[in-house]
């Protein structure tokens, strides 16, 4: 996924969101990382409304935004264009963060940076994936485990697909194959 961070020398997080003047752009994933660019924002002309447009629009792409303040309002306009907001304290180095996230992305991760994860897999099937995401919840919250469990077996059975080699298959893989199950 692509994360922004907000840094005016490219070592460290130092700027606001609508205050920083560069934002160094980097590819994370669980087993690398790398910088990608700088982008260099625009000066701080025009109203609030059109400082947020104008630099959301240059970060689309991003999965992520990391600064070291982000306004309520800023937060909202993010997460509607599917870019997450992540506050860092000044000072903090950019490499020890991407570390951070390459942590976060081997563990169990948490269910925003999950979320964040699989829409970057299956950017195409955005939608879906949510869906899915939301009918395993509804299923798995009201005791329908058995069944689910069941009827899942079935059709590993019937692939000629054993468990323990589902379970090998990367997630993604598994959330597919339980897609077309439901």
């Amino acid at each position: 996924m692509k994360v922004a961070f907000a840094s005016s020398d490219g070592i460290g997080i130092d700027g606001g969101f609508l205050k920083t003047g560069t934002y160094d752009i980097w590819e994370i994933r669980s087993d690398a990382s790398f910088y990608l660019h700088r982008l260099e924002m625009p000066g701080g002309q025009g109203s609030y409304d059109l400082r947020n447009a104008v630099r959301i629009e240059a970060l689309n792409g991003c999965a992520m935004v990391c600064a070291t303040e982000i306004s309520i309002r800023s937060r909202a306009r993010l997460v509607a264009h599917k870019i997450h907001a992540l506050e860092a304290a000044a000072g903090t180095e950019i490499q020890t963060m991407v570390g951070r996230l390459q942590d976060a992305f081997c563990m169990n991760s948490a269910p925003w940076l999950h979320r964040v994860q699989m829409r970057d897999t299956f950017d195409a099937r955005g939608q879906d994936q949510f869906r899915l995401e939301a009918a395993l919840s509804r299923l798995l919250g009201t005791g329908w485990e058995n069944r689910l469990i069941g009827t899942l077996k079935q059709d590993l059975e019937r692939r000629g697909i054993s468990p323990e080699l589902f379970l090998s298959l990367p997630f993604p893989e598994q959330l597919v194959m339980v897609h077309n199950l439901l």
